[in-house]
């Protein structure tokens, strides 16, 4: 993302190169348009910082057989350890709250 931001604010100094001009950086619409799933993804987590947590999702994928079941809990422990307790909160469900609009009292119901 940081290159995209690179080269978009170096060619604002060709003329006419850069249409349509962009109010931001294009690394704020890919930070708050696109997100990503995953189920094992080191270099995901460890650049969290970098991608943002806002577009990071966990999932197990189950109940296919390249998903974390039933070893789920034991994988996200293992995987989320270097991350602070709010971005491993926003990576397993928070950012999948609040994009899909989840009832948070539904979320708080055990299943």
């Amino acid at each position: 993302m940081s290159t995209l931001d690179h080269y978009h604010a170096a060619f604002q100094g060709y003329e006419d190169w850069v249409k349509p001009l962009l109010p931001e950086p294009p690394s704020s619409y890919l930070r708050r348009q696109v997100h990503a799933t995953f189920q094992v993804d080191q270099v995901a987590v460890a650049n969290a910082d970098h991608i943002g947590t806002d577009a990071l999702l966990w999932g197990s994928d189950y109940p296919h057989m390249e998903g974390t079941y039933p070893n789920s809990r034991e994988v996200v422990v293992k995987q989320f350890a270097s991350l602070q307790p709010a971005q491993a909160a926003a990576i397993g469900g928070g950012t999948a709250a609040r994009l899909f609009h989840f009832e948070p009292e539904v979320l708080a119901t055990p299943v």
